[in-house]
């Protein structure tokens, strides 16, 4: 089912007709701009499936019953759609796009998977029921940053066993914690891509040189930089739940090959540049910040110390580098640069943005600004890509964070005795390797007899089927 609705804008009183596929997600954000005087219009596109109903409310402007319009559009809390634009021919049909005009979102149902579509629906819908209980939902990462771990037992006991957690110890508090925000972030990545990092991430720590490592961390606890680098992957974390229904259509376009999209036509209707742009740029500096331990990591698999770089640079001096410069050593193909994989290419517009220096064009979705080389060329980059990068941000986020559990997991050991990680590490592990939990001693001698390693170990990290219907057994539902 589509709805056509008709809204008129409050500055200039012009009439846009809009479209909207009836979503899979309740509620979902408007935001698009008066294609004659650029004014954001503002509302809400409601898909009750239960009642089988499907409406648009106002809130800065007004709907009004249909009629003779001089721009259209299309929304979708979902996936990308058809910009606003000017209706190119007189006379037609109020109620009917031109022909031409095929919403993307057909397109990105046919061209990926059912499971890959399933996910992304699934994890969509949990994000936006998320936004609305969020206050509810992060006492519990509240507790375990201000280190009350004595309350979080008490009171997430029950809720832990769902996710295979015991609450007895404040290891068990940390395990807990942290796998509840990988599966609050988790909808980024495909799974089982996402499975392969993780198994990725842990196999190359627990073979590094232990030595190395621990000295590594005697550093990081020493000046508190370990807890200062968890604390800032947190607020990213915090800060994205604020934004997550604005960026539902970009982590869609993760799922989907977005070279064959066509920015002049196609855009996101969820949000404007001013929705994201604190977000991108806090989110870019923090990572930046936090990247010592990706850049530590390496040096030590590759160079058997963290603080010997391919330069001359030690890791005092690399803390003392500028955010900017930081940069130029996330080029490197080694191991954990390479996962982190923070896209490198703006800080062009994160300074724009720092100094207002930027145009903002919501008809055609384009920002304008300088070059940072002080130079005259101006550059040009689509809300689309700034939602992109919004997204692949928190893929970066959640990959740190898995390396930062790591860590914290190794401080927490001891001596080489077990500690089991979550069954999914375990996948595919021979009895002769060493153990994925960090022991150094064979798996078959540590973790293999108490770890069972099942189909049922993946579900941990599937979203709840929030839809009571197959996508592909209603891809005709959604057309108009």
């Amino acid at each position: 089912m589509t709805v056509n609705y008709f809204i008129k804008c409050p500055t200039c009183n012009t009439i846009t007709r809009m479209r909207t596929p009836a979503g899979y997600i309740y509620k979902t954000p408007v935001r698009i701009h008066c294609g004659k005087c650029n004014t954001l219009l503002t509302g809400e596109f409601v898909s009750d499936n239960e009642k089988e109903k499907a409406y648009y409310t106002p809130n800065n402007c007004e709907e009004v019953k249909p009629q003779a319009f001089d721009y259209f559009g299309e929304a979708s809390g979902e996936m990308i759609c058809n910009k606003i634009e000017p209706i190119h021919a007189e006379g037609d049909d109020i109620f009917l796009p031109p022909m031409d005009k095929v919403s993307p979102i057909f397109d990105f149902m046919q061209s990926t998977t059912d499971v890959d579509r399933t996910r992304f629906i699934n994890y969509a819908c949990y994000l936006q029921r998320l936004s609305t209980t969020w206050d509810k939902e992060r006492i519990k990462y509240d507790l375990y940053l201000s280190e009350k771990n004595d309350l979080l037992l008490s009171k997430y006991s029950e809720a832990a066993k769902n996710i295979d957690c015991e609450m007895d110890t404040d290891l068990d508090a940390y395990q807990y914690v942290y796998r509840s925000l990988f599966y609050d972030l988790g909808g980024v990545f495909q799974k089982n891509k996402l499975l392969k990092l993780f198994r990725e991430i842990n196999h190359h720590m627990s073979h590094m040189n232990l030595h190395a490592l621990y000295d590594y961390l005697s550093e990081l606890n020493r000046t508190d930089s370990l807890k200062k680098i968890e604390t800032k992957l947190f607020s990213i974390a915090y800060d994205f739940h604020s934004v997550s229904n604005y960026l539902i259509p970009a982590i869609g376009l993760l799922y989907y090959n977005t070279d064959t999209i066509d920015k002049t036509i196609f855009g996101i209707s969820t949000c404007s540049f001013d929705d994201l742009k604190e977000f991108y740029q806090n989110t870019y500096e923090r990572l930046l910040d936090c990247c010592e331990i990706i850049v530590g990591l390496d040096n030590i698999e590759n160079r058997g110390d963290y603080s010997t770089f391919t330069s001359k640079l030690t890791m005092h001096n690399f803390r003392t580098q500028r955010k900017g410069n930081r940069i130029n050593y996330l080029h490197s193909s080694e191991f954990f640069v390479k996962a982190f994989d923070l896209p490198i290419n703006s800080g062009s517009l994160r300074n724009a943005i720092g100094h207002s220096d930027y145009k903002y064009d919501g008809i055609k979705q384009i920002i304008s600004y300088p070059q940072k080389d002080g130079s005259d060329i101006m550059l040009n980059s689509y809300l689309i890509d700034v939602a992109l990068e919004c997204s692949k941000m928190l893929r970066s986020t959640l990959l740190l964070i898995f390396v930062t559990y790591e860590l914290i997991r190794y401080n927490h050991r001891t001596d080489n005795s077990t500690m089991p990680m979550h069954s999914i590490i375990y996948k595919n592990v021979r009895s002769q390797s060493l153990c994925p939990c960090g022991s150094r001693r064979k798996y078959i001698h540590c973790c293999k007899s108490i770890i069972h390693v099942d189909k049922k170990s993946n579900t941990n990290f599937d979203y709840p089927m929030e839809a009571d219907f197959c996508m592909s057994d209603n891809f005709e539902r959604m057309k108009p």
